[in-house]
């Protein structure tokens, strides 16, 4: 009888996430976006690993990244997709959040607005009476 050494090598399996760049958000809107894994073995649960998602934002373990800003400013963070068997694979993500955009009038256009809803009334009023 004889033995002989063997060598064998498992390879964990490379989990990659989508999408590479999230989209960027506005302050005070409603933002929603999702993460997803492949490679690996389903189901995948998904954290923050690192860094922290924008103020108001928040991850779910099922990769939806969700909430309203806060506040605008960048954030870096990491999120890591763990697989049914504890392989995992990670991103680092840059979210970059707007400035709300809130249109203004200027007293000129306040009034100006004013005597055009007045006019549309009054037009209103005229077809109904005639």
């Amino acid at each position: 009888l004889g033995s002989l050494d063997y060598t064998l090598s498992v390879a964990a399996p490379v989990i990659t996430l989508s999408p590479v760049a999230l989209p960027d958000g506005a302050v005070h809107a409603a933002y929603s976006q999702t993460v997803t894994a492949a490679g690996g073995t389903g189901p995948y649960t998904f954290a923050v690993t690192g860094g922290t998602p924008p103020a108001g934002l928040s991850l779910s373990s099922a990769g939806v990244l969700s909430g309203t800003p806060a506040a605008e400013g960048t954030s870096s963070f990491t999120i890591t997709a763990t697989d049914a068997y504890g392989s995992t694979g990670s991103l680092n993500y840059t979210l970059s959040i707007q400035a709300a955009l809130i249109p203004t009038l200027s007293p000129a256009g306040i009034g100006l607005l004013a005597f055009l809803l007045a006019l549309g009334g009054f037009a209103l009023l005229y077809r109904r009476m005639g």
